[in-house]
């Protein structure tokens, strides 16, 4: 008798090169694995009865949604940093505010994220920030959601009153600190709870680091067969830096000392030239697009479409709710699909069957988790959703002359709609519930958190004197 069996539902497994639909599906779980998929009476026949029973009629079954990137740290931050010019965004808005940080109020904070994610959907966190260690051991360890975490390593101490125009002072001291704290991370949790949580490395910037620091940085990473989460070509302000220093664009200087490589998950690259896209692909860089930030922060659109059509590999994610708002994956397929339309003036680009894969399968492989998760397949780990198409924005359901589902998981659903939350085997959340520890607490001390936060922030903020300010001062806000 097997652990669970979910029954009767519309699946999309993800295996194949669509999104593998099968009517009235089934899965069998047994020790947090899937030991069988496909039509509902077939895998009954072959694994017989079940300890427990999920009857999905009516309903959608998929893989759990995977975040690329995000920064869950900063979610108590949500709405102070937006509608700001991009070369003051990190400078005025964010620094001032990162400053005040503490690891209890980091912890508070990333709860709050992930609670807001995996209602949503999302089953795999690739998050990176600082206090990760508090964050494994009081977050995502006890959270029961899966993980890739990393910590920053940098050599810049402060961006807090730094003149964009000047370039930034190193502090190599301060590198090889941030480096050791990436192995004591690495080594405490990587591979952790049968692999739900994994570590990778996490250097800031090619404007954060020195060339030796991130050629070490490089080293370690080929050495330990460990992904780097890097942030690619990301901006105006990095541009002036990397110009500053070399001479030269982000992208033509990594590729220049040789750090480019199928290690590195380049986060945004909406810096980056057609040119220089082309390099990243050649060098195998997966690209982690984070559409709904880089609209808000930079007023651009990641090159997505283009990345994908030139060869390479590509995925998405959030960025941190700070700067984005949210920490919700539908939110991020609908807008990677519209943006990326209106990009290239081209309804045809980036068909949803293409984001849910994007968001599911593509983005396991890009960030080192297809081995165990992103699609319905035996041997990989239970990483589930379920949703309930029978909401007023997912109906109709249609069936002839073309199935619907997919088009509207992309461009109607928002999250509300899933009800079960499946990870590793473990119901996580159950009828629009988080079952593993208490919503109305988390959201609570989220709240006094923030409240702390800004008490000790809000003189630094003030001084900054970011554009948004403007607004308070006119009480237009």
């Amino acid at each position: 008798m097997v652990d669970m069996i979910i029954r009767g539902g519309h699946l999309l497994t993800m295996k194949g090169n669509g999104v593998g639909y099968i009517e009235d599906g089934a899965i069998a779980i047994e020790d947090g694995r899937i030991i069988a998929v496909g039509k509902s009476g077939d895998v009954e026949s072959k694994v017989g009865g079940a300890e427990d029973r999920i009857y999905a009629h009516g309903k959608i079954v998929m893989p759990g949604l995977i975040n690329a990137h995000v920064h869950t740290y900063m979610t108590i931050a949500r709405g102070l940093c937006q509608d700001v010019p991009e070369i003051e965004w990190m400078i005025k808005t964010v620094s001032p505010l990162t400053k005040h940080l503490t690891p209890e109020l980091a912890v508070k904070s990333s709860r709050l994220a992930v609670l807001e994610g995996v209602k949503t959907g999302t089953t795999l966190f690739s998050d990176y920030g600082p206090y990760m260690m508090e964050i494994n051991s009081e977050v995502h360890s006890k959270m029961g959601v899966r993980a890739l975490t990393c910590t920053p390593i940098s050599e810049v101490k402060s961006l807090v009153g730094q003149n964009p125009y000047e370039p930034y002072q190193f502090d190599l001291e301060l590198g090889e600190r941030r480096i050791k704290e990436a192995m004591q991370l690495i080594e405490k949790w990587h591979n952790w709870g049968n692999g739900r949580i994994r570590c990778c490395l996490g250097p800031v910037a090619a404007d954060m680091l020195t060339k030796e620091t991130l050629l070490k940085v490089k080293r370690i990473a080929e050495e330990l067969n460990l992904p780097i989460h890097f942030h690619l070509a990301q901006g105006g302000r990095e541009a002036i830096q990397i110009k500053l220093r070399y001479n030269t664009t982000t992208v033509k200087y990594l590729e220049s000392i040789g750090f480019l490589s199928e290690k590195v998950m380049g986060v945004h690259c909406h810096g980056a030239s057609d040119e220089e896209l082309k390099i990243m692909v050649s060098r195998g860089v997966k690209m982690v697009s984070c559409p709904t930030a880089i609209a808000l922060i930079d007023g651009l659109i990641s090159p997505l479409n283009q990345y994908i059509q030139l060869g390479g590999m590509a995925c998405i994610g959030s960025d941190q709710a700070n700067g984005n708002n949210s920490v919700n994956m539908f939110n991020e397929m609908r807008m990677a699909a519209i943006l990326n339309k209106v990009k290239h003036k081209d309804p045809t680009v980036l068909p949803a069957w293409k984001i849910l894969r994007l968001a599911t399968i593509e983005g396991a492989q890009c960030i080192g988790f297809g081995d165990i998760v992103g699609s319905l397949e035996e041997g990989k780990r239970a990483d589930i959703i379920i949703l309930n198409l029978k909401k007023p924005n997912l109906t109709p359901v249609i069936d002839k002359p073309i199935r619907n589902i997919t088009f509207n998981l992309v461009h109607s659903a928002n999250g509300s709609e899933v009800e079960t939350v499946i990870i590793d085997g473990k119901v996580v959340v159950e009828n629009g519930v988080y079952k593993v520890m208490s919503e109305e607490d988390i959201i609570e001390d989220a709240q006094k958190a923030s409240n702390k936060l800004m008490d000790m922030a809000a003189e630094d903020y003030v001084n900054s004197n970011p554009l948004i300010m403007k607004y308070a001062k006119e009480n237009l806000i």
